[in-house]
């Protein structure tokens, strides 16, 4: 017995150097991808910049900063930048101040919106603005590089990083795809199909998500947990992970789970947790609430 509890010493030993570098080595990896995202979030047309959401009316509407136009932004330009005009589903944009459109003067235009591809993105001074359209409706997304926000932002606190949350769950296809409701902060609502779930055991206990979203490069997921409107933000969290892998095995790492932009800025078109994606459970791990300190 004293042999064999030696044997088992040495062999515990022997191990502990690698199994600590592989630890290190993975925290360093949710630290970079971390690090990432604040890069991101710091650049001059990021989500920090968004300082309007305009739901655009029929007809032709003044855009600007002055008091006088009909659609007004808090911003940093001119005080009629131009004019947008809607005419069913096309959308025209007139310009009464200096507009450009890659670095390029434009007079008059026709803007695409997000759900066409690219968007088409026009400048005035230290603003851009582009056409997005969400349930059909268009709305005129701003976005300000001279923000105040984007000035002052320092980061935001997370949780250490505590492979616990790196979970392993298995995806289990319902017997016919089931239909879920997926809401957003503008009260609008997308009802999709959903082929299945991830099922996972946290403590001890059962739980199962599903995704709002799935492609061939990555899943998005919008859960909700216990920590919301206390530690995290009260609207739930955003994850990316791959797909399931041969096995039917998808890696849920909460650790790299983060707020939506509607944690900076009121005028962002999030999606919410669907009523089955709110877990009774308390994920202490990825992105604090914004702004304060746990």
């Amino acid at each position: 017995m004293k042999a064999f509890l030696i044997l088992l010493l040495i062999f515990i030993c022997a191990a502990a150097p690698g199994l600590a570098t592989e630890q290190a080595d993975y925290v360093a990896g949710v630290d970079e991808w971390h690090a990432g995202r604040i890069e991101r979030l710091h650049r001059s047309d990021g989500w920090l910049t968004l300082v309007g959401l305009i739901a655009l009316p029929e007809g032709r509407s003044s855009f600007g900063c002055g008091e006088a136009v009909d659609l007004r932004i808090s911003a940093n330009a001119a005080a009629h930048i131009g004019d947008l005009v809607i005419d069913g589903k096309q959308v025209r944009f007139i310009a009464a101040a200096q507009v450009t459109l890659g670095g390029e003067a434009i007079g008059e235009i026709e803007l695409a919106a997000d759900n066409t591809g690219e968007p088409t993105v026009l400048h005035s001074g230290s603003v851009s603005f582009y056409l997005i359209r969400r349930h059909g409706r268009p709305y005129l997304r701003v976005k300000d590089a001279s923000a105040e926000l984007l000035q002052t932002f320092e980061g935001i606190d997370r949780w250490p990083v505590d492979e616990s949350w790196k979970v392993v769950a298995t995806w289990e296809l319902y017997k016919t795809p089931q239909k879920r409701s997926f809401p957003n902060v503008l009260g609008q609502a997308t009802e999709t199909e959903v082929a299945g779930e991830a099922r996972f055991t946290h403590d001890g206990q059962e739980f199962a998500l599903y995704p709002n979203s799935t492609s061939d490069d990555s899943w998005f997921w919008v859960f909700g947990d216990a920590t919301n409107g206390m530690e995290s933000y009260g609207a739930g969290r955003f994850l990316y992970t791959d797909g399931p892998d041969t096995n039917g095995h998808i890696v849920l790492d909460f650790n790299r789970s983060y707020n939506p932009p509607c944690v900076f800025t009121p005028f962002a078109t999030c999606p919410l947790p669907s009523e089955g994606n709110n877990l009774d459970l308390r994920i202490t791990a990825g992105e604090k609430m914004f702004g304060t300190s746990h």
